[in-house]
This record gives structure tokens, sequence and C-alpha cells, in this order.
């Protein structure tokens, strides 16, 4: 009988627990719906007793169940000082200005032949070459700024 009636239970169990999302419970409440379930198993009590004492239970310490944890909040990002915001600003400015570059050549490149993509690609990084360098130089420079002014231990907050 009871192998007849945990193959007829698990089955609705199984389907109705993605309508509900299983509360956290403290250590406390654990070990006390633990308890419950052990007296089921023991036959103390039956499915439906043990139900709605879990409910109960639940209904009973309401506010704990659905208090945030202390780790859920998201420290505020730290305040760039205007200094950087200018010299990150600039930096964008550059990169879309790149950016733009690559749409042009890509534009270029699909109406190419073969010889010309390779001489427009080679025309292309020349010509680019020490914007790209003052791009990556630059970068490198305020990612170090911001982690000597604004970030403290091993966490870095920043990847421009």
């Amino acid at each position: 009988m009871k192998k007849i009636t945990t193959i007829l239970l698990i089955p609705t169990l199984l389907l109705a627990a993605p309508d509900r999302p299983k509360p956290k419970l403290s250590p406390e409440l654990k070990a006390q719906a633990d308890a419950i379930h052990e007296q089921v198993k023991s036959g103390e009590l039956t499915h439906e007793q043990a139900k709605q004492k879990l409910k109960q239970l639940l209904e009973d310490n309401k506010p704990e169940v659905d208090k945030p944890k202390l780790g859920d909040k998201k420290k505020p990002r730290p305040e760039l000082s205007d200094e950087l915001k200018q010299k990150v600003a600039e930096l964008k400015q550059k990169r879309e200005t790149l950016a733009a570059a690559h749409k042009e050549l890509r534009d270029k490149l699909k109406e190419a032949s073969k010889e010309d993509r390779d001489a427009l690609i080679k025309e292309f990084k020349e010509a680019n070459k020490e914007q790209h360098e003052a791009i990556k130089q630059q970068s490198k420079q305020i990612k170090e700024e911001i982690r000597e002014t604004i970030e403290t231990g091993d966490k870095r907050t920043s990847d421009i």
C-alpha cells in the first residue's frame, strides 16, 4: 500500500512543484520541518496532518521566511571623479571614431574584389595603427587610475 501511495504521490508533487518556489528556511525552521517529515516516515502523522503542520509552521514564521538575506544586497558602485569621467568620455569618443572607420571599411569590403580587400585591410591597419595603440594605452592608464583611487581590496569593479 505504501508503494502505491508513493508511486501515485511522487508525480503529483513533481508536477505541482514548479508552480510555487520553495521558501528558504532558517536552520531552526528547517529542523522543525525535518522533524515533521520524520514523524510522517515513522507513521506518527499522516501526509495530510504533516501538510497542515508545515503550512502552519510557514504561516507562523512568514516574516522570517520572506526576510531578505544579508548577502542579497548589491553594494553601490563607487562614483568616479570628474577628471576620470572626462578621460572615460574621451576614450569612448576615440572608440566610437575607430568603430565608424571599421564600419566604413566593412562597407568598402562588401563591394571589393579579393585583391582589393587585402589592400584595403592593409591600408586600414596602417592608417589606424597609431589610433588603436593610443586607445589601448589610454584604456590601460584609466584602469590603473581607477584601481588606485577608487577600488580597494581584491575585487575589481571596472573593466573598461
